[in-house]
Parts: C-alpha cells; sequence; structure tokens
C-alpha cells in the first residue's frame, strides 16, 4: 500500500510539474518563430505569422490571429485555432493535424496531412467551411474590384504541389455583387443561392458546375478562369445558360436585348468574357 501511495504521489507530482512548465514557461515567442520557420522548410512559398500561442487541453495548442500567405499573395486570416494530433496517423507515413477555428465570422475545421518529400515536407488540407462572412473578406472585393457580400459554404481539399492545388463544393446564400456601372437600372446582382463545383489548377480556375438562383434570374453556368497577377486582370471563358425573370427579362427586351419570340422557359444562352475587372457578356 505505501508503494501505491508513492507511485501515486510521484504521478500527481509529474503531471503538476507538466502543467506547470506547460501553461507558466511556455514560451510563445519561440513556438511562432518555430511554427514558421517549419512552414517555410515545408514550402518556401508559405508564410505564417500568429499573434500568439497557448497549450490547452485536451493536448494541443490554441493560435490566436493567424494570417496565411502564398506567394505573397493573402489566403486566409484568422481569429483562433485549435490545432490536436490526429492519433490515428501516429504510426502511418502522413501525419495529419485536426484543427477548428473561426474566421470571417464563421467556423472552420479540418485537417492538415503532412507527408515528408525529398527536401522538405508536403501539407495537404481537407477543409470545411460554414458561415463564412464574404463582406468581412476584404482580400475578395480588393481582388474583384468591387463589394461582394453574402455567406460561404464550402468543403474543399488543396494540395500547392499537386496538379489540381485545391478542388471541392461550394455554396453561397444571399449573395450581392456591387455593378461596376448600373445596367437597365440594376445597380447590385442578388443571387439567393449557388451551389458549384471548382477545380483550381496552377493557372486557371475550372467551373465544372454552377447553379444560381435569384430575385433576378435563375441559370447555370461553366467554364474557367485564367488566372493573372493582379487578380482582377485574370480572363474569363464562362458559358452557359440564364434566364431572367419578369421585370429583368421586360427591360431586356424594351432595348432588344431579346425578342419576344426568343423569350422561352428554357432560358438564353449566355456567355461571360473579358476580365474580372472589366467582364463583357454575350447573349448568343
Amino acid at each position: 500500500m505505501k508503494h501505491v501511495r508513492k507511485w501515486l504521489m510521484y504521478a500527481v507530482y509529474f503531471l503538476v510539474a507538466v502543467v506547470f512548465f506547460l501553461f507558466f514557461l511556455f514560451s510563445s515567442d519561440a513556438v511562432v518563430d518555430y511554427v514558421a520557420l517549419y512552414a517555410q522548410k515545408a514550402d518556401p512559398l508559405l508564410d505564417v505569422r500568429i499573434e500568439r500561442i497557448q497549450p490547452v487541453f485536451p493536448p494541443g495548442i490554441a493560435l490566436k490571429e493567424i494570417d496565411v500567405a502564398y506567394d505573397r499573395l493573402a489566403w486566409v486570416a484568422m481569429d483562433g485555432l485549435k490545432l490536436t494530433p490526429d492519433y490515428g496517423s501516429l504510426f502511418s507515413n502522413a501525419k495529419a493535424v485536426r484543427f477548428n477555428g473561426t474566421a470571417y465570422g464563421g467556423k472552420v475545421k479540418g485537417r492538415a496531412i503532412i507527408r515528408s518529400r525529398k527536401g522538405g515536407y508536403a501539407v495537404g488540407t481537407e477543409a470545411a467551411l460554414s458561415g463564412i462572412r464574404l463582406e468581412k473578406i476584404q482580400r475578395l472585393s480588393a481582388l474583384a474590384g468591387r463589394q461582394i457580400s453574402g455567406a460561404l459554404g464550402a468543403v474543399v481539399q488543396f494540395d500547392p504541389h499537386a496538379q489540381r492545388m485545391a478542388q471541392g463544393s461550394v455554396t453561397l446564400d444571399k449573395v450581392t455583387v456591387e455593378m461596376p456601372q448600373p445596367f437597365l437600372n440594376i445597380r447590385q446582382i442578388e443571387v439567393s443561392r449557388v451551389e458549384a463545383d471548382l477545380v483550381v489548377e496552377q493557372d486557371r480556375m475550372i467551373i465544372k458546375r454552377c447553379i444560381f438562383k435569384g430575385p433576378q434570374a435563375d441559370g447555370n453556368l461553366s467554364g474557367s478562369l485564367a488566372i493573372a497577377a493582379p487578380f482582377n486582370k485574370s480572363r474569363l471563358d464562362i458559358r452557359g445558360t440564364v434566364k431572367p425573370h419578369h421585370s429583368v427579362l421586360a427591360g431586356l427586351q424594351k432595348i432588344g436585348l431579346f425578342s419576344k419570340q426568343l423569350s422561352s422557359e428554357n432560358g438564353f444562352p449566355i456567355r461571360l468574357m473579358g476580365t474580372v475587372e472589366k467582364p463583357r457578356y454575350s447573349f448568343r
């Protein structure tokens, strides 16, 4: 019995010491620097900046104010993120870390998968996003050159070293996009719901499927976006079908874009060309 009490005291002492070292002697600055260096080693184009890191229970770490850039372009700015080990990957070649956090008024969760490769590491990501507010992503409006608002949800996979850097499904709800110039007295595009399947390659985004519904029009689109720098110079090549609602259709017919004979329940063919900054439309 004395031996049991003795080992129990040792165990309690050990746990108290671990907690003390973790929470009172934990060097946030040192770990922040290490994470930044590790990210650079994993990929020289990856830049990670963190305001503060601290340990949490269950075993893991909490990060505050995270900014992630890739190839000098801002990708993500998060309020906070909790990282915990994926214990199922400990005995596999690819290690994984689970994450759960908040960003732009919404939630982000998923796994980061780390694989060794010649000269360093390859980091891939599987993530689910919900309730992300587009108007809070300043980089998005700056890239598009106009104000965008709405809610974003997505399930995506990202691997910067693959031919397909990213792919996934995206949903948008109650979206408004400011028009560069009013058209038929319409100052902004309003869409109630968008569902899309996307693939991002090294210099191109492919829209495999996009279905949208809204108070102004319904339709479907597919095509590609040739990504350029700056982003607003990226070129559009998108085709599909759009079905304007009665008020919009009447305005289009009034200015001679559509004849009554062309009006049909199936909608009209549409093509988007030009650049993100200055798109052009063709109803043919």
